[in-house]
Formats: structure tokens, C-alpha cells, sequence
């Protein structure tokens, strides 16, 4: 990831998403590993990830669902794969963020 950001010569908000997807993927697929030491390593990686991603998931999946290439059912397919269970919650709070952020716009337009 940290070969791939500062290459960029434009925004990459939209691009951050996925990459952080795919990182969070990752990190749960190694907790399955059977060699105690990455299966703890990982374990440890996604509790500070986890803390960073709460601060950062909402405007980053709005960044994303706002490229024209993505659309909500984007968003809505990766939030399935890292929160499972807990994946309508964060699908329905994304959404009201974005009609929130669209009436605040509407409401400055007039």
C-alpha cells in the first residue's frame, strides 16, 4: 500500500476503500493460519485496524459509492464480506450519511 499511494497524481480516496478492503480480507484470512505466531499477529493487526477503520469507514465508502465506476451496491457487497453479521448496521448508517450529506448540500444550494 505504501508503494501504490504516493505513485498516484489524483485523488485516491475512492481507491483507498478497496485497498483497505482487501487489506482487512487478508488480515482475517490469516487468523486462520495454522502457525500460532501469524494467526496471533494477525489477530493483534486487526484490533488496531479496527480502531482506525471506525474513524475512516464513512468517508472513505462515501468517496467510493461517489466514483462513477462504484455505486452503493459497491459498498454494500464489501461491507457484507468484513462485517458479516453486523453488516446491515454499517450499510444503513452509510446510506444515512449520504442522504445527510446530500441534504446539507441541498440546503446550502438554496
Amino acid at each position: 500500500m505504501t508503494l501504490l499511494i504516493p505513485r498516484r497524481n489524483y485523488p485516491i480516496a475512492n481507491f483507498l476503500f478497496r485497498i483497505i478492503f482487501e487489506i482487512k480480507l487478508n488480515l482475517q484470512s490469516r487468523l486462520r493460519s495454522d502457525i500460532e505466531i501469524i494467526s496471533d499477529m494477525s489477530s493483534r493487526m486487526i484490533d488496531k485496524f479496527d480502531k482506525y477503520w471506525s474513524e475512516v469507514n464513512g468517508l472513505l465508502a462515501i468517496a467510493s459509492i461517489l466514483d462513477l465506476r462504484n455505486k452503493l451496491d459497491c459498498v454494500d457487497f464489501d461491507f457484507k464480506e468484513i462485517y458479516r453479521v453486523e453488516a446491515l448496521r454499517e450499510i444503513q448508517r452509510i446510506t444515512s450519511l449520504s442522504y445527510d450529506l446530500l441534504m446539507e448540500y441541498v440546503d446550502k444550494k438554496s
